[in-house]
């Protein structure tokens, strides 16, 4: 034991963390729920052009996000490391 509270989770609510995360490293990327069954991104592209992606669930949009981006290391335990055992996690649906 490490003295470290465990932090628990629902795969909705690590989802939302991840979402969390990707927004703070990603701010140029717009996502947000497109309906109760789907999840989509707008990803930027240099040239003034953008790539859409819609996922039904938000996990399977970030990793393909991610994927899209080059950043094949953003997994779920760097996030859920950074989460500080107190924090309220606030479930996030708006478009941004």
């Amino acid at each position: 034991m490490t003295g470290r509270p465990m932090v628990t989770t629902v795969p909705d609510q690590l989802a939302q963390l991840r979402l969390h995360a990707f927004r703070e490293r990603y701010p140029q990327v717009i996502i947000g729920a497109i309906s109760r069954r789907a999840w989509q991104a707008c990803i930027p592209e240099p040239d003034d052009g953008e790539t859409v992606v819609t996922r039904r669930t938000l996990g399977d949009l970030l990793d393909r996000a991610c994927e899209l981006l080059g950043d094949l290391d953003h997994t779920t335990a760097a996030i859920a490391a950074t989460l500080q055992p107190d924090q309220a996690l606030a479930v996030d649906t708006a478009v941004t």
